[in-house]
């Protein structure tokens, strides 16, 4: 057999080849995210609170390429530090460059059409977003509320309410947002594992497949806290280099310090002094860090891993090295041997957002506790546990500190400004407790007690009257001077129990300081929340929402109660609180429980308490602290009253630097 020859032509020149045919032969890297959206992005109002052409913060540089590193990220970050920007331009950069099909799930239906259709159609239809325009044929059907179907690719919105939203598109781009706040039927489904499905079932070119979730976290155990604390997670938070030390820190409210004790609960004049009144101090040298010096810190941000320790997850801290780099982080900043990379940063990446306004709002959720939860997740991105639910008794305990309700022992604690009663009426007695109120909702127990009576044949109300009036002075109040004190207002319960001795008792009392008070059975939320009765000399209040309220007092920080206060009454105090419910069709609400596991008359008496302080406006303590000087009562001695009038601080040879302000909060996360 005749052997074929193959003629090859000569190439054009010999090698080396020129360098335009090296650059053309050479596999090109893909650009980084957050510079391709520096290029080609222009944000718009009203979805974005800054108009213009996207520019990235250092510290959002990272987290938006971790797009082209890892297939599953969450974003865990304070409000108004655009978590939901950061996945929105990684949407836009999926169908301007891969032409992927897309889905985005929202908490509910309502949100579905707003953001969905005021961000991503706005953007695509805009002529400042050529690059997303493109990829539109201009037929406005083809952007509807909940589909967007481009010319490469098709992108769908979902209800995390609705399972058959999340079941019906597959697609290899999913995003999650607030997901903390997902709510579905318990026992039916899990929205999370739904949406990260539809990526692991799509089919895509080079395998391209991400999973991406953002919120703000909401309480200990919702979506967001399963999907951030579970293994095989990297959890990072941004570090910055002290200018004086080099030491890198995470910024964290801990390291927040009033200049002087006079600022103090004061959030007004904090916000008034500014750097005058509160500085951040370096977690190592304790130098001062001014706001100039952040700014300046937060041109160079490390992202790296904190030391975190809990029962069902833990990760050890990374070294930072002086020039910013970690051992084991690879140059495309993964590390090996996880799966998913969790960014987790606080407000205040935002050098717009100052130390001194974090400290006037701590201050101002101290002893609120939905503020307080509000600036543990929304400003500090925290979970906090429910404190609306049950009060344990584990916790009750706790609050005795060093005073004494009887005895030699007793004397009113100092931060006692005003006292109030409260009294449940049983058909065998009376339950009553004295409150102290002090400075920012400060709740003092003084005294709980049982004045045995039971109840007796009509016309003997005089006998009842001697006897509870023996019962509640057996042993007077006395403040720390040793002089004896009184009450401001008190309330005692009229309704169901012996409604004529309870009248009986309050026409008679001197001063005519205690008043009868009537309960309602339902909620009127048009009403206040106790008021004058039109009929007669009593006052009406809403049971449910005063114990409510009660609650937030109690899980406060500053609430007490007296080393010798008896074990049943301290039982009866948690008996009050919210439950979950599920129906049989998987409906959940909440109800308000009472009587839990035994009587709860000492809870009663106070919320009687408080019945009593709105009624007199003690609990305007809150927010005006001058308006101690108008509630002395008459026997308060001088020795009690502080000045809550403040002069400009003058500078200080050594600063002061108190602790504790934010030992409650949780852990620190370094």
């Amino acid at each position: 057999m005749e052997q074929i020859k193959f003629k090859f032509s000569k190439p054009s020149h010999e090698y080396p080849l020129t360098e335009g045919e090296v650059k053309n032969f050479r596999i090109k890297d893909r650009e980084q995210v957050c510079e391709w959206a520096e290029k080609y992005i222009t944000l718009l109002k009203p979805s974005y609170l800054f108009e213009g052409k996207f520019r990235a913060w250092e510290w959002q540089r990272e987290p938006i390429n971790a797009y082209n590193y890892w297939n599953r990220i969450i974003y865990i970050g304070a409000v108004q530090t655009f978590k939901s920007g950061i996945t929105q331009i990684q949407a836009y950069y999926s169908i301007a460059n891969l032409g992927l099909n897309g889905m985005v799930a929202y908490a509910n239906e309502k949100k579905v059409v707003s953001a969905f259709e005021d961000t991503y159609v706005k953007m695509i239809k805009s002529n400042q977003n050529a690059v997303l325009k493109e990829q539109w044929n201009g037929k406005d059907d083809s952007l509807t509320q909940n589909k967007l179907k481009l010319n490469s690719c098709t992108w769908m919105v979902a209800s995390a309410q609705n399972p058959d939203d999340l079941a019906s598109f597959s697609a290899p781009i999913t995003i999650g947002s607030e997901v903390a706040k997902w709510k579905q039927k318990a026992g039916k489904y899990d929205a999370v594992t739904l949406l990260r499905g539809r990526s692991d079932a799509a089919f895509s070119m080079g395998d391209v497949k991400r999973c991406i979730l953002e919120s703000s976290p909401y309480e200990e155990g919702d979506p967001l806290y399963q999907e951030a604390f579970r293994e095989g997670t990297l959890i990072l938070k941004p570090y910055y280099k002290c200018p004086h030390c080099g030491g890198w820190q995470n910024f964290d409210d801990h390291q927040i310090v009033l200049k002087d004790e006079t600022f103090k609960g004061r959030p007004s004049k904090i916000r008034e002094y500014m750097e005058e009144a509160v500085y951040y101090e370096c977690l190592h040298c304790q130098e001062e860090i001014t706001e100039a010096q952040r700014a300046n810190m937060s041109e160079k941000v490390v992202w790296a891993a904190p030391e975190i320790i809990m029962d069902e997850f833990s990760q050890q801290a990374e070294e930072i090295n002086p020039d910013g780099s970690i051992k084991g982080r690879l140059p495309n900043g993964t590390r090996k041997g996880y799966d998913q990379v969790a960014y987790w940063w606080n407000r205040f990446v935002d050098v717009a957002y100052p130390f001194w306004e974090n400290m006037a709002r701590f201050f101002e959720s101290l002893h609120d506790e939905e503020k307080r939860k509000s600036y543990e997740n929304e400003t500090q991105a925290r979970w906090r546990k429910i404190k609306t639910g049950r009060i344990e008794k584990t916790y009750l305990d706790s609050k005795k500190i060093e005073y004494y309700q009887w005895g030699t022992r007793h004397r009113i604690p100092d931060n006692v400004r005003v006292i109030t009663l409260g009294i449940d009426t049983q058909d065998d007695g009376f339950y009553y407790s004295f409150v102290g109120w002090g400075e920012w909702r400060t709740w003092t127990v003084l005294r709980i007690g049982f004045i045995p009576c039971p109840r007796v044949d009509k016309g003997y109300e005089a006998q009842v009257y001697d006897k509870f009036m023996m019962h509640l002075h057996i042993e007077p109040l006395l403040w720390g001077d040793g002089k004896q004190a009184e009450f401001t207002f008190g309330i005692i319960d009229r309704g169901g129990h012996r409604a004529g001795d309870v009248d009986f008792i309050c026409k008679h009392f001197p001063g005519g300081k205690l008043k009868p008070y009537v309960g309602l059975t339902q909620k009127h939320p048009d009403r206040p929340m106790v008021y004058k009765s039109d009929t007669g000399d009593f006052y009406l209040g809403q049971t449910d929402p005063l114990s409510e309220d009660v609650a937030k007092y109690i899980s406060a920080d500053n609430f007490s109660l007296p080393m010798d206060v008896e074990d049943e009454f301290v039982k009866q105090i948690p008996r009050q609180f919210h439950q979950k419910k599920i129906s049989p069709d998987g409906t959940v609400k909440t109800v308000f429980v009472h009587n839990y596991q035994g009587d709860d008359h000492v809870r009663d008496t106070l919320n009687l308490n408080l019945a009593a302080g709105i009624i007199k406006g003690i609990d305007k303590i809150l927010v005006n602290p001058q308006y101690f000087e108008s509630l002395r009562v008459n026997k308060l001695s001088s020795a009690n009253v502080q000045q809550v009038s403040i002069e400009k601080p003058k500078p200080q040879t050594n600063r002061y630097t108190p602790r504790g302000y934010f030992s409650n909060i949780g852990g620190r996360g370094r």
